[in-house]
């Protein structure tokens, strides 16, 4: 009887074993999980609160456990370049931006079309700016600009200021004079002052000229005496008188600017007879072209008597473009400032 039960019990325990192995076999596998994972994005560079200029490179991080397919850059929300190659590399050009924050991000899709973004990246555009202001003048100029203080340039050379960026608005002056070898200034003094707007604007050039309203005098001395002082516009309200030397050594000396009218007289007393005196009429003894940047050299051969004013020969001119320190053709590119002096001639008598 206790077989029979052992019997029983077995039969029944295999019989629930083989049922519970049959159901384990005839269980269908899964299928494949859906990719629902988006890939991780990163901009990498620039960083956030970066000052850009120019042409800016991009760089982002994509990863994703099957792959990606593509990668978009934005700025401002505007999609601007696609690559669906590695390496995630884009060239942002800023020129058409305007200075300020600009905030950059970008989209990245894996092969099962998910899309992952990256965390905003805010940057500021900072657009330099650039000045050159060129000399072209006969004597050394001084320029100042805000921001840089003072510079001394040479005749024909072009001074830059640079700056990291657009400031709004630029100041500048500058000034120059004719100098005897001491420095101190003969003549007028020459002037310029001005102040731009430079929004929207990368860079800008800028001549400073004397205009025709003045000339720049040369003297040449090989008469028999030294001369001393030299009035130029004798007689006329604009008078100036300068306490210099020109020695009769066949020299040619620069002298300083002054008003140009087409009455203009100089007058140079000779040393040791104050009531004698060479003088050089505008027309006659030298002409001015009335150009900008004009000049004339006054050449001095007589041996005189004393007490008499002697005329100095025929007119001699030194005004052409050639002799200038200027360009035969001027770039058109370029303003052309004219300086102006400090004392009002608007009244003048001519």
């Amino acid at each position: 009887m206790d077989y029979v039960r052992y019997s029983l019990r077995a039969c029944v325990s295999c019989t629930v074993l083989l049922m519970v192995l049959g159901f384990v076999g005839c269980k269908k596998k899964n299928p494949v999980e859906a990719d629902e994972t988006p890939p991780t994005v990163q901009i990498t560079s620039p960083g956030s609160g970066a000052f850009v200029s120019g042409t800016v490179t991009i760089q982002v991080n994509v990863t994703d456990d099957t792959g990606v397919a593509k990668v978009e850059f934005y700025v401002d929300g505007i999609m601007k370049e696609s690559a669906t190659t590695s390496p995630w590399q884009f060239s942002w050009n800023t020129d058409s931006y305007s200075d300020g924050a600009h905030v950059l991000m970008a989209k990245a899709y894996d092969k099962a079309n998910n899309v992952g973004s990256s965390s905003a990246v805010t940057v500021v555009l900072q657009t330099p700016f650039t000045l050159n202001i060129r000399n072209t003048v006969l004597t050394d100029m001084t320029i100042s600009v805000v921001g840089f203080g003072s510079r001394l340039v040479t005749p024909a050379a072009t001074s830059t200021f640079l700056f990291s960026a657009n400031p709004g608005t630029v100041g500048y002056s500058a000034q120059t004079s004719g100098k005897t070898s001491s420095g101190t200034a003969i003549g007028l003094t020459m002037s310029w002052s001005s102040t731009f707007n430079t929004t929207g604007l990368k860079t800008r050039s800028i001549d400073l000229v004397v205009g025709s309203d003045y000339f720049f005098m040369y003297m040449r001395n090989t008469g028999s005496r030294n001369l001393s002082p030299v009035y130029v516009n004798y007689a006329l309200i604009s008078q100036t008188m300068d306490n210099i030397l020109i020695p009769n050594d066949g020299q040619t000396y620069q002298i300083g600017y002054y008003r140009a009218y087409s009455n203009t007289q100089v007058r140079a007393y000779w040393v040791g007879a104050s009531t004698s005196y060479t003088y050089w009429n505008q027309g006659t003894h030298f002409i001015l072209p009335f150009t900008d940047n004009q000049s004339a050299t006054l050449w001095n051969n007589l041996i005189g008597k004393y007490g008499e004013a002697n005329e100095p020969g025929p007119p001699r001119q030194l005004g052409s473009p050639a002799q200038l320190p200027l360009p035969a053709v001027q770039r058109p590119d370029l303003e052309r400032i004219r300086g102006t002096v400090s004392r009002d001639y608007a009244q003048e008598k001519q």
